[in-house]
């Protein structure tokens, strides 16, 4: 993403439907990271006889589970809005990341909204 600034107005506002449709897009690409996660670590456990991580995988538990989620989840989003200031959600629906100012945000308010995001409803 460039430098550029933006005028806020109405026209670079999102509309609720445009956010919850970057919701589910970015919840489906979430989904398929973990998918490839578990596949990419069951395959290495079957093809080099890695039993101890297939346990592992299996008695992780709910937290366990959820400690894994969250971590995936603020590195994609990090990862995505700190580079391209945008996710692939953003990218479908054509938004992008700006903050308060019209600009790009920088580092810190990225990791911010990130962590905002693991605070449940």
């Amino acid at each position: 993403m460039s430098n550029s600034t933006y005028v806020l107005d109405d026209k670079l506002l999102v509309s609720a439907g445009a956010r919850f449709l970057n919701y589910i897009i970015d919840l489906f690409v979430f989904f398929i990271i973990l998918i490839a996660i578990g596949a990419t670590i069951g395959i290495l456990s079957a093809l080099f006889g890695l039993t101890g991580l297939a346990e592992w995988m299996d008695g992780l538990g709910d937290l366990g589970w959820n400690i894994i989620a969250i971590v995936v989840s603020l590195v994609y989003y990090i990862t995505m809005e700190a580079l391209f200031g945008r996710t692939v959600g953003k990218f479908v629906t054509g938004c992008i990341v700006v903050d308060e100012n019209g600009q790009k945000p920088d580092f810190g308010t990225i990791v911010k909204r990130s962590l905002c995001r693991c605070i449940p409803c």
